[in-house]
């Protein structure tokens, strides 16, 4: 219940820090991922911005999501595992976390000009934990889970039968 993990490499993860005054770590990459919740009660919503940002993203980028979770809540964590740009990056470990956040904002300003709602605090985010798959919500009961049909997905898929 309430495993998370981070979608990030970092050089010593135990000495992360979440601070953008004083970097500790080095930031070696990162895949993309972004966190669709419109909302609990427009969980349809929350499908929709789904499916049109995984079009948006193989229309322009030409690249297929690696995973599509169901939080396990009110929406969906859409990862792409090739996604690098990090690595050509700065050397200054600040640096390279200020190229992440920079180029993860280019992203969401792409988006938000065709109106694809996404959090964007979770995608601008190098510390951000995220629910691991397969692992129960402590608050929903509910657990994360992969999906394979996005148009046909409902919650209730992700419950543990009693």
């Amino acid at each position: 219940m309430n495993v998370y993990f981070t979608a990030t490499e970092w050089l010593d993860p135990s000495n992360m820090r979440r601070s953008r005054r004083r970097v500790q770590d080095y930031l070696l990459s990162s895949l993309l991922y972004f966190d669709v919740d419109v909302g609990e009660a427009n969980f349809d919503q929350s499908i929709q911005e789904t499916s049109r940002l995984v079009d948006y993203i193989e229309k322009n980028f030409g690249r297929n999501p690696s995973w599509i979770i169901f939080s396990g809540r009110r929406g969906f964590h859409i990862y792409y595992w090739d996604w690098e740009n990090i690595t050509t990056g700065p050397e200054n470990p600040r640096e390279r976390v200020n190229h992440f956040i920079k180029s993860r904002k280019q992203m969401l300003k792409e988006l938000n000009e065709v109106s694809i709602r996404v959090d964007p605090i979770v995608t601008a985010d190098p510390w951000r934990l995220m629910r691991a798959p397969g692992t129960l919500h402590g608050r929903t009961g509910r657990v994360a889970v992969p999906v394979y049909d996005i148009p046909h997905f409902t919650p209730d898929l992700a419950k543990i039968p009693v």
